[in-house]
């Protein structure tokens, strides 16, 4: 046999380092619709909230609360409900679970400061941060920009716009 015969081309790795590639990767497959499924719930939930329903809310949260409760949007959420229904001492202890199992969650570290101010003073200038300000933060600067760019526009384009408008 000659040098090349014997030569191994490449590093063939064993059993277990595959089986724990496929594992992750399919787990990691399986992780990805679970993400969004979960990302759809939170924002239905906020959704209602805003829109004053926070029984609907609620009744959304509370089907899936197994599945959530160490989720930090899910204890914030039903931090702001429990609020709203005056239970303080509960949203409390939600919200410290929520910065308990992640530190870096702002909507609950924003509502646990605006209850120790409501607490401590009486009165808070901090809103309830329900966890989607950044995205409506980001919607309302692309409308700013929007009408900056309507602004910037030519008198001419403007006109054949307003012609179009008004002539339907």
């Amino acid at each position: 046999m000659n040098a090349i015969s014997n030569a191994r081309p490449f590093n063939v790795p064993g059993f277990w380092p595959i089986a724990a590639a496929m594992c992750s990767r399919w787990l990691g497959a399986g992780r990805a619709p679970a993400l969004a499924w979960r990302d759809d719930l939170i924002a239905r939930a906020i959704a209602a909230i805003r829109a004053g329903q926070a029984e609907q809310a609620a009744q959304l949260l509370a089907y899936h609360e197994d599945s959530l409760a160490r989720d930090p949007a899910f204890l914030n959420l039903a931090g702001v409900l429990a609020e709203a229904r005056g239970h303080h001492d509960a949203a409390r202890r939600f919200y410290g679970l929520s910065i308990a199992i992640d530190p870096h969650h702002t909507p609950s570290q924003e509502n646990m400061r605006r209850l120790f101010e409501l607490n401590a003073f009486g009165q808070s200038a901090v809103r309830v941060a329900l966890g989607d300000e950044d995205a409506l933060a980001a919607l309302a600067g692309d409308a700013r920009r929007e009408i900056s760019q309507v602004r910037t526009m030519p008198s001419r384009q403007l006109n054949r716009i307003s012609r179009i408008l008004t002539s339907s």
